[in-house]
């Protein structure tokens, strides 16, 4: 191989094996983390009143067959045994939305849950 060819080459490999410094990942704030544990604890435990407790008022508006509705399908799966893991954050509506995924230990399918936080309250909580 001829010289130029191999320094284009060599710099080619060099560029794939170097490795840019990586972004630090977005954690939770201590007030998400503890919300998000406490619905899903709320969840597992059929406890309508845990889940509203640190709600927004508008949040509080669910009614208790919509947390009845998502409890008769997750709380004997979330009782078996989960994971919760942080997964990142979103901007909706100018705010900070939490995505979460819950690893049940059945090995099924997992859930993506999003948590909104507003003034140290619960604006909004989805599970699909």
């Amino acid at each position: 191989m001829n010289a130029p060819r191999t320094l284009i080459l060599s710099l080619f490999l060099l560029a794939l094996t170097a490795r840019l410094p990586a972004a630090p990942a977005p954690e939770p704030q201590p007030e998400e983390a503890r919300y998000a544990a406490k619905l899903i604890a709320a969840i597992a435990h059929d406890d309508y009143d845990a889940f509203v407790a640190d709600g927004f008022p508008t949040f509080r508006h669910i009614t208790k067959d919509r947390f009845q509705a998502v409890c008769d399908e997750l709380s004997s799966r979330l009782e078996a045994g989960y994971s919760l893991t942080f997964l990142g954050d979103v901007r909706r509506g100018g705010a900070r939305a939490t995505l979460w995924r819950i690893r049940f230990a059945d090995d099924g399918d997992d859930k993506i849950v999003t948590l909104t936080v507003v003034d140290h309250w619960v604006g909004a909580f989805t599970v699909r």
